[in-house]
């Protein structure tokens, strides 16, 4: 027990200490050469490190909190759809020339593939739902996983039915 603990501290430690010394270079930097006679490399990292503070950053995620979640719901149906075609339905295997042909295997009608359009706006859709009824939440707050289960199992129903058909 003591050994994870131990550990994760070692972890959090390390993660903190190269976010900000990699993070604060191009601000010190910055700040330094607004003054470079009165303010020096280290003292700009520090008042870049005084307004990393005084902007308050845990107020601004919690104000974009619902943007990054939707966004990430319409990354997750981006994501199902590609992973879905590439592995299951092409089975890892393009055809490099027709990627660059006008009328090539990937051509689609009007250069649109429907199958991929219906099943993105699907996972977005299941996404979303949490906000018509709360005890859909869990659909949000997991929308990048579950618009990207949603658009992958959409995508591969709509392709293959649409290639029996």
């Amino acid at each position: 027990m003591s050994l994870g603990i131990l550990s994760m501290i070692a972890l959090l430690v390390a993660t903190l200490t190269t976010n900000i010394a990699a993070n604060v270079v191009s601000p010190a930097n910055s700040l330094s050469n607004l003054m470079p006679q009165k303010i020096t490399f280290r003292m700009g990292g520090l008042i870049a490190g005084a307004i990393g503070i005084f902007i308050f950053p845990w107020k601004l995620l919690d104000m974009y909190q619902t943007w990054l979640i939707s966004y990430s719901g319409l990354m997750g149906a981006a994501v199902g759809v590609l992973v879905c075609d590439y592995l299951i339905i092409r089975r890892g295997l393009l055809n490099l020339s027709d990627l660059y042909r006008e009328n090539g295997e990937y051509t689609y009608t009007n250069g649109f593939n429907r199958a991929a359009l219906i099943a993105l706006f699907a996972g977005i859709g299941v996404a979303l739902l949490s906000k018509l009824h709360p005890s859909l939440v869990f659909l949000f707050n997991g929308a990048w996983f579950s618009a990207a289960m949603v658009s992958f199992a959409m995508y591969y129903f709509l392709m293959r039915h649409l290639n029996k058909g």
